[in-house]
């Protein structure tokens, strides 16, 4: 696949774009940044990595665009690519009501996949949440997120993700987040339930931020092929499985 990366200096990006250029099936078709970080060739990596603006983007030259920027920088993504039908994969998180609206719009005319967590294996952790919820006799459930000291002190998309999923299984109005912010950690999400006497907690650990590109990669590998429609990581995952 020619791939274009949006958002390809950020943290995620870099991976994304180590990764593609290692790999012998993929090529790198754009490597995308805000207008207010072009300089030509990136002076904080390999010489030949150039970045471009989006205005810049030509979407005939690829074949699958890789999103992981800021919620205004997809909405512009969203514009610059109407009228085109290639698959996007989406790993921004923070849109509001008209953002999604927009997606969902734009998914009309395209495959594309949205996911708050693309680490391997998290649709995995997160069944088993929802599978443990159904099954026990539970008091109380909670999620947990620790994330690195620079991040947003505010719950994660993969915090509210599994936070919403628990109170539509358990038919509670809300399940309550606890935010933290230590040092360098990667991510580390919980989900906590209370049985009277007994604490059950389950615990996905990122050590790795290629751990996020590298489930992106797989995200565009599954969505390749797919009618239009919007698709959340799940339903490629466990449909692969079935």
């Amino acid at each position: 696949m020619r791939i274009a990366i949006i958002g390809a200096s950020g943290r995620v990006g870099s991976h994304l774009i180590s990764n593609i250029e290692r790999s012998p099936n993929h090529q790198l078709a754009a490597a995308v940044v805000s207008s207010s970080h072009v300089s030509g060739d990136n002076t904080n990596g390999p010489a030949h990595r150039k970045y471009v603006a989006m205005e810049q983007m030509n979407p005939e030259t690829w074949d699958m665009v890789i999103d992981f920027s800021k919620p205004d920088g997809t909405m512009e993504l969203l514009r610059h690519v109407e009228g085109y039908s290639t698959p996007m994969v989406i790993g921004t998180t923070g849109f509001d009501e008209t953002q999604n609206e927009e997606i969902n719009t734009a998914a009309l005319t395209k495959p594309i996949l949205l996911s708050a967590n693309f680490a391997l294996g998290f649709e995995l952790f997160a069944k088993a949440a929802i599978d443990l919820a159904k099954a026990l006799p539970l008091l109380k459930a909670g999620v947990s997120e620790v994330y690195h000291a620079r991040k947003k002190n505010e719950p994660s998309g993969t915090s509210k993700r599994l936070a919403n999923d628990l109170a539509e299984t358990l038919n509670l109005n809300d399940i309550p987040i606890d935010v933290q912010r230590e040092g360098e950690v990667v991510g580390i999400n919980k989900v906590s339930f209370n049985i009277g006497p007994v604490d059950l907690d389950i615990a996905f650990r990122v050590h790795d931020l290629n751990a996020y590109a590298e489930g992106a990669i797989q995200g565009a590998q599954l969505l390749q092929g797919k009618p239009n429609g919007l698709y959340g990581l799940h339903d490629l995952i466990f449909e692969q499985l079935a």
